[in-house]
């Protein structure tokens, strides 16, 4: 009977409710249960920090970390606060020229005056609490192999960070027990003498990750929730030191709630009475778009019967006061170059091409009365050339040149003219050629590209290119006028051998911030943006906007591209490895959060049915 009461104790209760085992291995190695590691604790800092300074350091893998905060006796801050007014006083010397005539010297010299005089005022009159700070960590994994190349990453993480460390050398069993949620640092002097840091309360926690939960503008719509349950409240259109734009990218590979992510942000803006534009090469967006709620213009722009955009007509261009090459420049002579990417997105243009095409537009142009004086806003859709007019004209230039060509010289004209016959009497001249037909009056309204993503490549981005274009006047319309333009699967308008595809995104998000608009850009391609041919202009695209989403990757070139762009964290990396649908990373100006986003049962009924559920 007893041996059998003996068989048949719970092993894994028993692991649970008993005590867990603490040894030490050697001086610098510490067994708890089952796992291996080292504890290191932060024995220097760096002299300058910013807002957030532990945010790197305290979210480390295979890492616990323990900061522990213990006021300063009164007799201590009144030796801190002589040796700041002496150190003050000494550089006040530097500063006058009195010890030292060295101008870095002396540009040194002023700052530590001035930090210390803020410190000074925040300890005597604001009466701002000093103690000591002491960080350290617990280092652990599988083996030892495993165990040693993670402290080397910790600890370069923090060497990073101008911080150092230090292995407690012979003290394992006290560090672990000073960490530890059940002790207190100030109770264990053999570590608290090591890693005590003098600093003002208000540096720590403006440094301190997890010092408050959630993230709220003050006014806004409602995300989500971080990783503690802290509501996210967002307002899209507040400014700051760093918030300048209202601009937002979203990467991430489908199907994990991207689709679903936009639409919910983009309803939050709508609801509050912003215009929302779509460019929609997926189709996702018709059911949501004519919902007894929103009653938007969709409109199927692959199709000539849905809507027509003349490609010929001229829209009002922005001026961008940082490039000069948007000033002084006539509407005509911008177009043109426009015109120039769009036909070498629709068929490939050699130079020479480019320069006939120039010339028969110049041409095509001038018989509809409209020159590089012209001021187009006298003009109707009607007032412009469309397709056929442009093909006739290169059939007429090619006509003149075989009266003066010899018969071994190319008639460039007429292959211009081979080039352009599909696009103003063949199967893409239901597209393209004739006027503007499109007039959308709602405050929703979706571009839908859709019926041409089985065409070629050079279709489904000439489209887009088309779109896009017509979309900036809607933009720059009306100053006062808060308007979203969102460029979903935008990596479609982007050609890896015109850069001037992504430079022109690029001019979109640095002009629309002068106006009460935002450029969202939505991909689940980063790769496109990154290419050599477009690696410059596309950085530049990715990196302008204030708030950026990622939403969860797999392994691969995504992620390292994404690692090298943003400099992710590696709690950052796990985060977005998880491949948890709806959850992700929010960057807002300096802030990084993870969220989890919550979307409400009335936006889900307004989404329909088609892609984003």
């Amino acid at each position: 009977m007893a041996k059998k009461q003996q068989d048949d104790f719970n092993a894994p209760l028993l692991n649970v409710i008993s005590p867990m085992g603490i040894k030490l291995l050697k001086s610098d190695r510490i067994q708890v249960g089952e796992v291996e590691g080292q504890t290191l604790g932060a024995i220097r800092y760096p002299s300058v920090v910013s807002y957030e300074w532990l945010t790197d350091v305290c979210n480390l893998n295979n890492t616990i970390t323990t900061l522990a905060y213990t006021p300063a006796p009164a007799s201590e801050i009144e030796q801190l606060i002589k040796s700041i007014g002496a150190t003050i006083n000494s550089n006040q010397l530097i500063v006058d020229g009195l010890t030292s005539n060295d101008k870095v010297e002396q540009t040194r010299a002023k700052k530590i005056v001035a930090d210390g005089t803020a410190m000074l005022d925040n300890v005597i009159n604001r009466n701002d609490s000093i103690g000591y700070l002491s960080l350290n960590n617990f280092v652990f994994g599988e083996n030892n192999l495993d165990i040693t190349k993670n402290i080397q990453s910790v600890k370069n993480k923090y060497a990073g960070k101008k911080f150092s460390l230090r292995t407690h050398s012979f003290a394992q069993l006290e560090a672990f027990q000073a960490i530890s949620p059940f002790n207190r640092i100030d109770s264990n002097p053999v570590i608290s003498d090591v890693t005590n840091y003098l600093i003002p309360l208000e540096t720590m926690l403006g440094g301190f990750p997890f010092a408050f939960s959630g993230y709220n503008d003050g006014e806004g719509t409602y995300w989500g929730k971080d990783s503690s349950g802290g509501l996210i409240i967002v307002d899209l259109w507040k400014r700051g030191q760093d918030r300048v734009n209202s601009n937002l990218v979203m990467l991430g590979v489908s199907g994990m709630g991207k689709s679903t992510t936009l639409k919910h942000l983009l309803l939050n803006e709508w609801e509050t009475g912003t215009k929302i534009i779509i460019i929609d090469p997926q189709g996702e967006y018709k059911e949501m778009c004519q919902s007894k709620e929103i009653v938007g213009d969709w409109i199927n722009i692959a199709n000539g019967d849905g809507g027509r955009i003349n490609r010929l007509q001229i829209y009002k261009k922005p001026v961008d006061d940082d490039d000069i090459s948007t000033r002084s420049v006539s509407d005509l002579a911008q177009h043109i170059n426009e015109l120039e990417i769009f036909f070498k997105l629709y068929r490939e243009l050699n130079p020479t091409l480019s320069a006939v095409l120039k010339e028969c537009l110049e041409e095509t142009y001038r018989a509809k009365k409209i020159t590089f004086e012209t001021d187009i806003r006298n003009l109707k859709p009607s007032d412009y050339p469309i397709m056929k007019d442009l093909y006739n004209t290169t059939l007429e230039m090619a006509d003149k040149a075989i009266k003066t060509l010899r018969d071994s010289e190319t008639n460039y004209y007429k292959e211009l003219a081979i080039l352009l016959r599909d696009i103003a009497d063949g199967s893409d001249s239901l597209v393209w050629n004739g006027h503007s037909t499109v007039e959308p009056q709602s405050d929703f309204i979706v571009f839908d590209t859709s019926k041409v993503k089985n065409s070629s490549d050079s279709v489904r981005k000439a489209l887009y290119n088309t779109v896009l274009s017509y979309c900036k006047e809607i933009l720059y319309r009306d100053k006062n006028e808060r308007v979203i333009l969102i460029c979903d699967e935008a990596h479609t308008a982007i050609d890896k051998r015109i850069p001037e595809t992504v430079a022109e995104l690029d001019l979109i998000s640095r002009t629309v911030r002068k106006n009460e608009s935002a450029l969202w850009i939505c991909s689940h391609q980063l790769n496109d943006f990154l290419d050599p041919n477009v690696r410059k202009e596309g950085e530049a695209l990715l990196e302008q906007p204030n708030i950026k989403l990622f939403m969860p990757v797999g392994k691969g070139r995504n992620l390292s591209d994404l690692r090298e762009l943003y400099s992710f964290t590696d709690a950052e990396e796990e985060r977005l490895l998880e491949q948890q649908r709806g959850k992700g990373l929010l960057f807002i100006g300096s802030r990084r959060l993870s969220i989890d986003f919550q979307i409400p049962p009335h936006h889900f009924e307004m989404m329909g049915t088609s892609g984003g559920r």
